[in-house]
């Protein structure tokens, strides 16, 4: 049976976040996992089959993935992609975990993800040319 095709959406202008998914496409990559892509938000286009209610700056927020059709966002997204990276499939388990997982959504949803994105939007605005 083949892969199911994922497509990770993630900002590659966030310090933290380009880093660690650079991390992922190298492992998932060395171990030819081909269903695996990445899409740069920062520099890209919004997909057209993008969900209606998502904007650039939901995108930007947060990592989604699509997987079947099926999009993904914040803790939910890492889960999957985390069963595809080599070495993270026991992260995505724990994460998974029912009480583990209704811990970790609130505080990335409403401290995580909040905190890089203003720290980032800081970053973008404060540059010096």
């Amino acid at each position: 049976m083949p892969d199911t095709p994922i497509t990770v959406f993630y900002n590659g202008a966030c310090n933290i976040c380009a880093p660690e998914v650079a991390l992922y496409r190298r492992r998932t990559q060395a171990q030819g996992r081909t269903h695996v892509s990445y899409c740069d938000i920062s520099s890209a286009e919004l997909p057209a089959d993008a969900p209606a209610d998502k904007t650039r700056d939901d995108m930007l927020r947060r990592l989604h993935i699509r997987k079947n059709d099926i999009w993904y966002s914040g803790v939910d997204a890492f889960i999957h992609l985390w069963h595809e990276v080599p070495g993270f499939g026991w992260l995505a388990r724990f994460v998974g975990f029912a009480p583990v997982r209704w811990l970790a959504v609130p505080i990335y949803d409403h401290v995580l993800a909040p905190w890089l994105y203003r720290r980032h939007i800081r970053k973008t605005r404060c540059r010096v040319s």
